[in-house]
């Protein structure tokens, strides 16, 4: 454990989970699962199924700032990722045998899913019933964060060697190259142009930024700075997200809101890198504190049942949403109340019974995470089939995010080229263990 109370990856690679990390994840897991059944309002016009978002206005604005957790996710990543590669590192694997774990463990969990909301977007389609065939495009939300994390999964190792050799140099890099594309994009297509290409590399390049903090955490390259130390880095990353909204070109909330259509999500921006800076320096300040209320077996253990699903609950809490949506829609004037006293009467019941459906359908369906998690394989594994497999998931994923699951509907081409990259790199990952390696692929370098 460091000064900061931060016990470092070589120390939890061996078995022993770090109980903060467990923490940050289920809480930030927690709030974006509760911020997307909360907000949405669900309306029908005429036989018409509209959603739209329940908050708008400066208050609302202010508040997504402190309610945005994806972030603490990459963070928390990071900080884990490192001690897997240590702990890969130290028993003489490589580096291709992190990923090749790692990405099975990220992919397997996505094709119940896929298979069964891209079945019914498809029939719904079919049978021209939108209310159903909407279930693609809104079960494919989710799979950003996969197709993203699957690409910072397989720098890891590089990452974490980058950081042993040049420490801060790292992020401070990765932070100037993530605002020189948001320059470069607000000079060409403006804030409400079309990122395309730029919107993809903004993707990357600021989650790889995010996931690095982790590793500086992880590295306890925040353990000399001390409690004013910690605090002046959160105080001047929150200084700049202020001063770039107020004086720069970026939008007032990170989320899209009705009254905020261009998001600092979507593509994501430089304020996103900032608020991970100031979430890194709050995480490293509290952790003391934290290990001392968590240290029990009886917490660790809660903790680590909740983590064992995680995926699982993620993946999930859109369709136990529609699930519960749909059957309002059978009596939509009494179940479906338009924003108001009734509305916010409603949520509770309606906060219930989604966490019913998804508890649910995680009994249901974490097998598929949790059988993945458990079995241990031994042995080489195919370079070749590794990195293919993975660079096809996650465009596979990349694609379903973009044109959803409806097999049949107007972005057919695509969902059907995301569900056969998808389904060809599940394939290839799963192929290249039982295939194994004939030439042994470089080695991950030992941690400094």
């Amino acid at each position: 454990m460091n000064s900061m109370g931060v016990r470092d990856a070589a120390a939890i690679s061996t078995g022993n989970r770090n109980t903060v990390v467990d923490l940050v994840r289920l809480v930030a897991v927690g709030m974006v699962v509760f911020l997307h059944w909360l907000s949405p309002v669900i309306t029908v016009t005429n036989g018409a199924v509209k959603a739209g978002i329940a908050f708008s206005g400066p208050v609302t604005w202010v508040v997504t700032w402190f309610l945005q957790v994806m972030p603490l996710v990459f963070i928390a990543g990071g900080f884990v990722n490192t001690a897997g590669v240590d702990a890969t590192a130290r028993k003489g694997q490589s580096a291709v045998t992190f990923l090749a774990r790692r990405a099975r463990r990220l992919v397997v969990p996505t094709l119940p899913l896929v298979g069964i909301c891209a079945a019914l977007a498809t029939a719904g389609s079919l049978l021209g019933m939108p209310a159903i065939a909407i279930v693609g495009d809104q079960a494919a939300n989710p799979l950003w964060f996969l197709a993203v994390y699957l690409v910072v999964v397989a720098l890891a190792p590089l990452m974490v060697r980058l950081h042993d050799r040049f420490g801060l140099a790292v992020p401070a890099v990765l932070t100037a190259a993530v605002a020189g594309v948001d320059a470069y994009r607000f000079a060409t297509v403006g804030l409400h142009g079309q990122a395309n290409l730029l919107g993809d590399v903004s993707l990357v390049l600021v989650w790889l930024t995010v996931h690095q903090l982790g590793i500086v955490l992880a590295r306890g390259g925040l353990s000399g700075l001390g409690r004013r130390g910690l605090l002046g880095i959160a105080g001047t990353a929150a200084a700049g997200i202020l001063g770039l909204i107020v004086f720069g070109p970026y939008p007032p909330a990170p989320i899209g809101l009705p009254d905020v259509p261009v998001s600092n999500l979507a593509p994501p921006t430089l304020l996103i890198v900032l608020l991970g800076i100031a979430q890194v320096a709050l995480l490293a300040l509290a952790t003391p504190w934290l290990e001392r209320r968590l240290d029990g077996a009886r917490t660790r253990k809660v903790l680590l049942r909740g983590n064992s699903g995680l995926m699982t609950v993620y993946l999930w809490h859109i369709p136990a949403a529609l699930v519960v949506a749909g059957a309002c829609l059978l009596a939509p004037e009494l179940l479906l109340p338009a924003p108001g006293a009734a509305w916010w009467s409603s949520r509770p019941m309606w906060l219930l019974v989604c966490g019913l459906v998804l508890l649910a359908l995680v009994k249901w369906l974490r097998h598929f995470e949790t059988g993945e998690r458990e079995t241990r394989r031994g042995g080489p594994v195919s370079a070749p089939l590794v990195v293919l497999g993975t660079v096809g998931a996650a465009f596979g994923l990349h694609e379903i995010f973009i044109h959803g699951l409806d097999l049949a509907g107007q972005d057919a081409a695509g969902a059907w080229r995301g569900v056969l990259a998808l389904g060809v790199g599940a394939v290839l990952l799963r192929r290249a263990e039982r295939v194994g390696g004939s030439a042994q692929p470089a080695r991950v370098g030992a941690a400094a």
